[in-house]
């Protein structure tokens, strides 16, 4: 039996030659870089739009956090007079809970154990915190009564009678407390807390501040109501990470802490208004005429983008600012607040 022929290819059917198939690699790999290109163009816009809507979130706690407080700047309860509070605390005019001076404010702060007269908080010439300052920003202190939604259960038979509460809950056994009816009130620091009574010792110095007496100025009846004194000094410091931070400066119950609030806040410039002109802190002649507030804030993104290096100068208020010179970008935000509790 013979065995079957097979015929050549016919001459038109062949493969590719070596310089076709470079050819097509070439092409492959322009295309290939093409699409990493792409690849890594989105991915850069991706991470740059996250970064700035970060900025934005950053800016928009910031503000939230200074509006609602300096709004309230000066609430004392219903007496809406600041004069008829009696303050029970060891506390001088320089400390934190002295709540004479509703607002206060530090201009262009120098930091040190030993600020310039014109770095310290105005108008009580304080030097808390300005040691841990950011150089060159500024700083505001803000102090009201904050509602506990608590009343007395009871009205009062001597002033150094314990205060029976109509409820207790959200009240510390350190909170710096104030009773307040639409005549006056009093502020003095929680030292127990036994069922509904609310202890006052006269304790010094832990837990701090203490209370320098037990004796309110009256007596109070049922109709007074129970609030939480607010006192806080928002400034600039660097976080433990090296970054410049919004951070709040209050009590905590048993002494003082700083609270980091905002990452990335490398400025604050603040002006006060009298419902004429706006001044630095330094500038304000009567703080009791001060009604409105204007905060300006340059704001970086926390991780840097890009090739080009910021080298820009912001306007930031009264205040020229020149970026550090390195690939974070900045925005400047500013607002202007009315403070409820003053004409």
């Amino acid at each position: 039996m013979s065995k079957p022929t097979y015929s050549d290819l016919d001459g038109s059917q062949r493969g590719f030659t070596i310089v076709e198939i470079m050819v097509a690699m070439l092409l492959g790999l322009i295309l290939m870089a093409g699409v990493v290109s792409l690849m890594i163009g989105n991915k850069r816009s991706f991470n740059e739009q996250t970064e700035m809507s970060r900025l934005q979130e950053n800016a928009r706690f910031a503000i939230e956090f200074l509006t609602r407080d300096i709004r309230m700047a000066g609430y004392v309860g219903c007496s809406h007079d600041i004069a008829k509070v009696t303050n029970h605390l060891n506390q001088g005019a320089q400390d934190l809970l002295y709540v004479d001076n509703a607002i206060e404010g530090a201009n262009d702060v120098v930091p040190g154990s030993a600020p310039p007269s014109s770095s310290k908080w105005k108008p009580s010439d304080s030097k808390d915190n300005v040691a841990d300052m950011v150089a060159g920003t500024d700083a505001i202190t803000i102090r009201f009564f904050r509602p506990t939604g608590h009343s007395l259960q009871s009205a009062m038979s001597a002033v150094s009678d314990d205060i029976v509460a109509t409820a207790v809950d959200g009240i510390g056994g350190n909170a710096v407390l104030a009773v307040s009816d639409c005549a006056s009130a009093d502020i003095f620091q929680v030292t127990g807390i036994t069922g509904s009574n609310i202890e006052r010792a006269a304790v010094s110095p832990a837990p701090l501040p203490g209370n320098s007496t037990t004796d309110l100025s009256k007596l109070y009846d049922n109709s007074a109501r129970l609030h939480h004194l607010y006192a806080a000094r928002y400034h600039i410091r660097q976080n433990p990470d090296n970054i410049p931070a919004l951070y709040r400066y209050v009590h905590s119950g048993t002494g003082y802490r700083a609270q980091e609030l905002v990452a990335g806040i490398e400025d604050m410039q603040i002006m006060y208004g009298d419902g004429t002109t706006f001044a630095a802190a330094v500038d304000v002649v009567n703080w009791e005429k001060v009604n409105s507030v204007q905060i300006g804030l340059l704001i970086r993104t926390e991780d840097e983008m890009g090739v080009d290096v910021d080298n820009r100068a912001y306007n930031v208020l009264n205040k020229t600012v020149t970026a550090a010179g390195d690939r974070h970008r900045r925005k400047v935000f500013t607002t202007t607040i009315e403070l409820r509790n003053r004409s």
